[in-house]
């Protein structure tokens, strides 16, 4: 049996750096003020261990400063993993993650370099990783040297950088803008994003009763109450809570000055009245209650919610929560909301019984004003402003929830399953302490799943695709069928069929030309399950219960398409969710992070609401396939018909959900190839056209994904682009 070996031995080669290692990073700090320019870090196996880490698709994710946004290492050799970066300004730390063990029962060893190079140093790292991986692909070794060095006299030294460095890495394209992506868009974007919020506003109605959590930080206690004092709208009280006696005098001294303060913790709230919930050391934008206000005088919002970031032990803004609109399953997985929300008091009136109510974690607190509204008007009751209004102090993050905290959470989402007529089994923990796993009953009978596989010829991907299917799925309710476009080759027509007499599975044929729309539509037709699955050949199973996740949430009577979590033979992510408006039209969130990354806001690891999902591996109703016409066989008959079909059932009143817990390979459009001839570009391109006619609006605001997010990636990094 394997064990699990926690720590990796790291030995930095780097003079110039001190570092420290943890359970699962290892931090990396300056001992002098770095250039700008450009900087290599190489990571070399020196063990055993450490060579069969990298074999095993082992890698680690680098971070530097305060950046959320961070990008893996890419492997140079069988001993060698590299990465090259450009700084604008100060490198003054990097941060390693890893989220593999050793299962070698060796600790592995590596040698870790950090160096400034100079750009022609770092150019010819670029080209020769990208030309490694073009010679993988058949593509000639000296490909990349030509074609960049065409672009740098055609085009200029700025274009052919960047169309090298968005091949070598995208995550490091926002680099060439800012290697501060957020300090940047604070002094670019931020200021604007306010101005355009504040519109004259003769409306001081909305009171908002504050609630001040205080312990023992009297600094921390001045710079909230400062930050409330600062506020443009002046309709405002603060109740202080939990006061030490090391805070009374701090406290006694601001309610002298402010007869708006008080240690007053029994209220009667009136319709107008919205509470706020803060710790000490949390501040509020001077603008915050201001823009709440004017948003709650235009909509009838019961909860109104904006983005965050937190505030470091330096009070430097770092890791901004740029959210999507209201999302009810992200919510129910992970609390994606935080802290910076704003509710009607009168939705929370009912627990006002208990004197100390307003002690309940925040997520307590927002769960149970979700269940005063109807589940039809949350909706149109609960908004978002895609904006940074509150600062949340790092030290008040929670790291994990008490057993209190975790019995009231899941009496709560016990009790929204039940308002949506739902049997909620069982809330387990989610893939992080801070996540849960909900576990819905599917209904008895238990329905057939018919899983539709179409393919031509590829007999190695559509054998690998069923075999997963047959020896790795759980659930035992299901018939695959297999349809056979046109394939020729004697083995795969005998192949056919042998597994045709197989009890689970049936081959049809479909004798036309290639129309993934038409191909589909005509499997449903002959389809015996209740619950549709669209599979593609060249995906392959990993998780055996991957069949019961996905289809215990199509099964749920609001739920309309589902989506599953795929992966790259290498372990990073092919599809995570589709995001509309990305590239002009639409692209999948997350691609090419590690497996096991948390991604922005956890979204790779939690159940959660998407516009669309991709058909690669896709189960719905089959009620709802047909209501909606199913796939689009003439306008869209290779390309963005799962997208148009997701869509088309978000508009019959149905919610596309994605789940993390199915998970298979991608071998991404490999049995179709790629769309390099002009008959299959312009085929494409009318698609494209298509999809843009029909869809503008949704493609112009995808609410599942923040305006704040960058348009131009599929990495969710910020927006420097607009």
């Amino acid at each position: 049996m394997n064990t699990l070996t926690p720590l990796f031995n790291f030995t930095l080669k780097s003079k110039q750096w001190l570092a420290e290692s943890h359970k699962f990073d290892l931090k990396i700090r300056s001992k002098v003020n770095q250039p700008a320019g450009w900087f290599r870090i190489s990571i070399k196996a020196k063990n055993k261990a450490a060579l069969a880490f990298i074999a095993d698709q082992g890698n680690f994710w680098l971070h530097q400063n305060h950046n959320t946004i961070g990008a893996n290492l890419l492997k140079e050799a069988d001993d060698k993993l590299a990465l090259v970066f450009l700084r604008h300004n100060p490198l003054k730390a990097l941060t390693l993650h890893w989220h593999t063990l050793s299962t070698s029962g060796v600790a592995p060893e590596f040698a870790v370099k950090v160096s400034a190079i100079s750009p022609a140093v770092a150019w010819y790292h670029m080209m020769a990783q990208v030309s490694r991986k073009h010679v993988k692909e058949g593509i000639s070794r000296s490909y990349i040297f030509r074609i960049t060095r065409a672009r740098s006299k055609r085009a200029g030294k700025e274009i052919a950088l960047s169309k090298l460095v968005k091949e070598y890495h995208p995550q490091l394209s926002y680099q060439l803008v800012s290697c501060e992506p957020y300090t940047y868009w604070r002094t670019t974007r931020e200021p604007l994003l306010i101005q355009q919020r504040q519109l004259p506003n003769l409306d001081n109605s909305v009171q908002f009763h504050i609630i001040v959590r205080a312990k023992d930080n009297a600094k921390a206690l001045q710079q909230t109450l400062n930050s409330v004092k600062r506020q443009t709208h002046t309709n405002w009280q603060i109740s202080l809570c939990e006061i030490t006696p090391a805070l009374t005098e701090v406290a006694k001294r601001e309610i002298e000055l402010d007869k708006r303060m008080s240690l007053q913790t029994s209220f009667t709230p009136t319709n107008e009245t919205y509470f706020i919930f803060l710790q000490e050391g949390d501040l509020l934008k001077p603008e915050t209650l201001s823009i709440l206000s004017k948003q709650l005088s235009v909509s009838a919002s019961d909860i109104i919610y904006a983005d965050h970031d937190l505030l470091n032990a330096d009070g430097m803004r770092v890791a901004p929560r740029f959210k999507p609109d209201w999302s009810p399953d992200f919510l129910m997985h992970h609390n994606y909301i935080g802290m910076a929300f704003t509710v009607k008091a009168q939705l929370l009136q009912h627990l006002m019984t208990d004197n100390n109510w307003f002690l309940q974690h925040h997520y307590c607190l927002l769960l149970a004003a979700v269940k005063r509204i109807a589940p039809d008007k949350r909706a149109e009751h609960i908004k978002h402003l895609p904006m940074i209004l509150f600062h949340q102090a790092q030290k008040n993050l929670k790291l994990g929830y008490t057993s209190a905290m975790l019995a009231s959470v899941k009496k709560h989402l016990q009790d929204l399953a039940k308002q949506n007529n739902e049997q909620l089994l069982k809330v387990t923990k989610g893939k992080s302490d801070l996540l849960f796993h909900l576990h819905y009953a599917i209904p008895k009978p238990w329905p057939l799943v018919s899983l539709i596989i179409p393919t031509r010829d590829a007999l190695e991907l559509t054998r690998t695709c069923v075999n997963s299917i047959l020896y790795l799925t759980q659930y035992p309710h299901y018939e695959i069928i297999i349809v056979d476009n046109q394939s020729s080759d004697p083995e795969t027509l005998d192949w056919f069929t042998q597994i045709n007499q197989h009890e689970k599975v049936r081959v049809i044929h479909y004798d036309k030309a290639f129309n993934y729309s038409a191909i589909n539509n005509f499997a449903v037709s002959h389809a015996k399950g209740s619950v549709i699955g669209l599979v593609n050949n060249d995906t392959e199973v990993i998780n055996k219960e991957w069949l019961t996740e996905m289809l215990q949430h199509a099964c749920r009577p609001e739920i309309g398409c589902v989506g599953a979590k795929l992966y790259f033979f290498d372990d990073t992510i092919q599809h995570a969710g589709v995001i509309l408006g990305l590239w002009g039209l639409a692209g999948h969130a997350h691609k090419h992070y590690l497996k096991f990354d948390k991604g922005h806001q956890s979204r790779l690891l939690s159940v959660q609401n998407f516009s669309a999902v991709t058909a690669a591996c896709l189960l719905i109703r089959k009620s709802v396939y047909e209501e909606v016409g199913g796939l689009e066989e003439y306008h869209l008959t290779v390309a963005f018909n799962d997208v148009d079909l997701c869509l088309k059932v978000k508009q019959a009143g149905y919610r596309n959900l994605w789940t993390p817990y199915a998970e298979l390979y991608h071998y991404e459009s490999k049995s179709r190839g790629k769309e390099d001839t002009p008959e299959k570009k312009a085929r494409e391109q009318g698609e494209i056209s298509y999809m843009q006619q029909k869809w503008p609006s949704e493609i112009a605001h995808d609410p599942f994904y923040n305006p704040n997010l960058t348009r131009s990636r599929e990495d969710f990094s910020i927006n420097l682009d607009d």
